[in-house]
C-alpha cells in the first residue's frame, strides 16, 4: 500500500527520465484544417441514411459512464439511431449529477437525492437508491450484476446489487469520490480516487481496500486500460501501475484536468481554460506530443475513436487527428454536454434543449464547405447535460429543466 511520499519517489526515481523528456513543450500547432458545418447548425438538411445502412446492430449495453474502462465514449460495435428519433419514454428526475449507464435492461440515473433503475424498454421505476444525506456525485459503472457510486458528504465508494439496489459494501475514502469508480478488466478490481488525492484498488466482491496511492491534488477523473490513469485538479495526469499503485510517470498541463481518454495506443486529456492534449502512450509514455491550442476544452469528456478525438464545450464541437492534433472539421453551438458515438454517429446536447447526431467523419465538404454532417435533431425541455449512454437501439440523455420544465431523463429511438 504506498503512501504519498513512497509514490512520489517513485515518480521522482523510475520516472525521472520519462518527466525530463515530457517537460519540453512538443506540442504541433493546431491548424484549421476543418470547418463550421452551416449547413448543419443553420437549418440545413438532416442526412437521409437508414439506420439500416450503419455496420453494427442495435443490441449492446453502455455499461460506464464513457462506455468503458478508457472513458473513449465510444462503442463501434453497436449503432444508435441515424435517421430522426421519437420520445421512446421520458421521466422527469431530480438534478442530474452524472451520466446515465444500460447494462441488463436498465438505465441508470444518477441524481442529487437518488440513484434511478428505469427499465430500458418502457421507463417504468424499477427501483430508486436514496443518497441517505449525501450526494450521489459520480456516474454509477456497471460489472457483473453490480453498480459501482461515489458518494460526497459520507466520502465512500459503494457497492449496489444492479437488480435490487440494495448495498453489498462500502468502502470509506478519506475525500469525496469526484470521479466515477472503474472496474477493472476482468472485473476483479475497482479503481475509484477522490479529492483528497487518494486513489484506491477495492476488492470488487468483498469491498475490501487492496492497495492506496496518493496524488498531489483531488483527481478529477480516472480511467482503467491495464495501467491506471488520473487527471488531477492540479492538472497533472499520473500514470499508476495495475498491480500495486507504484507510480510509472506523470505529466503537467496547464490547467486542472476534465477528461482522460486511453485505449493502450495513446492518452488524451483536456483541460480546464485550456484544450486538448495528446500524450505519448509508449516508451515515450506521457511526453507531450501535441497540443490543440484553439480548440475546445471539452469539460465533461472526450470521445476517442481509431483516428479520431472529439469534444465539446460552449463554443462548439470538434474533431481532431489523434496523430497529429490537426483539426479535422467542426461546428458551432452551446454544447456543454459531454458527446458519445456509436458505430459511425456521435451525439451531442445543446443549451438550447435539442439532442443532436452527426456523422462521425463530418459528412462531405472541402475546406470550409461541408454537407450532411448533421443527420438530426430533436427538441427537449431544457439544457443538455452531463452525457449520454447510447444502448438497445436508442441514445439516453438528461436535462436540467428551467423555464417551467423539471429535469428530464429521455430515451430517443429511431422515428
Amino acid at each position: 500500500m504506498p503512501s504519498r511520499r513512497q509514490l512520489l519517489g517513485a515518480l521522482g526515481a523510475a520516472g525521472l527520465a520519462g518527466f525530463a523528456g515530457c517537460s519540453d513543450d512538443q506540442s504541433t500547432p493546431t491548424t484549421e484544417t476543418g470547418t463550421d458545418d452551416d449547413n448543419a447548425m443553420n437549418g440545413g438538411t438532416a442526412d437521409n441514411t437508414t439506420a439500416s445502412d450503419a455496420v453494427g446492430d442495435e443490441s449492446g449495453d453502455w455499461p460506464m459512464p464513457a462506455f468503458d474502462g478508457g472513458a473513449t465514449g465510444y462503442d463501434p460495435d453497436h449503432v444508435g439511431p441515424r435517421a430522426g428519433v421519437r420520445e421512446r419514454w421520458s421521466e422527469e428526475i431530480e438534478w442530474p449529477v452524472g451520466r446515465p449507464i444500460v447494462a441488463d435492461g436498465r438505465v441508470y440515473v444518477p441524481t442529487t437525492e437518488s440513484l434511478y433503475a428505469f427499465a430500458v424498454d418502457n421507463g417504468v421505476t424499477e427501483w430508486v437508491a436514496d443518497s441517505s444525506g449525501g450526494w450521489w456525485t459520480t456516474a454509477p459503472a456497471f460489472d457483473d450484476g453490480r453498480l459501482y457510486v461515489g458518494v460526497t458528504g459520507e466520502n465512500r465508494v459503494l457497492a449496489l446489487d444492479a437488480e435490487s439496489g440494495d448495498e453489498l459494501w462500502d468502502v470509506e475514502t478519506t475525500g469525496s469520490v469526484g470521479a466515477a469508480p472503474v472496474p477493472s478488466h476482468g472485473g476483479r478490481w475497482v479503481f475509484a480516487g477522490d479529492t483528497d488525492g487518494g486513489v484506491y484498488r477495492i476488492d470488487a466482491e468483498t469491498g475490501e481496500v487492496d492497495w492506496e496511492a496518493e496524488t498531489f491534488t483531488g483527481v478529477t477523473t480516472l480511467v482503467d486500460v491495464g495501467t491506471v490513469y488520473a487527471g488531477t485538479e492540479g492538472g497533472e495526469v499520473y500514470a499508476l501501475s495495475e498491480s500495486d499503485g507504484e507510480g510509472l510517470w506523470r505529466q503537467k498541463l496547464p490547467g486542472s484536468i476534465r477528461a482522460v481518454a486511453a485505449d493502450g495506443g495513446g492518452v488524451y486529456a483536456s483541460t480546464f481554460g485550456g484544450t486538448v492534449h495528446g500524450l505519448a502512450g509508449n516508451a515515450r509514455a506521457g511526453a507531450i506530443e501535441w497540443t490543440d491550442s484553439e480548440g475546445v476544452v471539452a469539460h465533461g469528456a472526450l470521445v476517442l475513436t481509431g483516428d479520431a478525438v472529439f469534444g465539446a464545450d460552449g463554443g462548439g464541437l470538434e474533431a481532431i487527428d489523434r496523430k497529429t492534433g490537426e483539426r479535422r472539421w467542426r461546428v458551432k453551438g452551446e454544447f456543454r454536454s459531454a458527446p458519445a458515438a456509436a458505430g459511425d454517429t456521435l451525439y451531442v446536447g445543446s443549451d438550447a434543449g435539442e439532442v443532436l447526431a452527426f456523422a462521425l467523419d463530418g459528412g462531405l465538404g472541402v475546406d470550409d464547405v461541408r454537407v450532411r454532417a448533421k443527420r438530426w435533431s430533436h427538441p427537449v425541455d431544457g439544457p443538455v447535460r452531463n452525457g449520454f449512454a447510447v444502448a438497445d437501439g436508442a441514445v439516453f440523455a438528461l436535462t436540467v429543466g428551467g423555464d417551467g420544465t423539471k429535469p428530464t431523463a429521455y430515451a430517443l429511438e429511431t422515428a
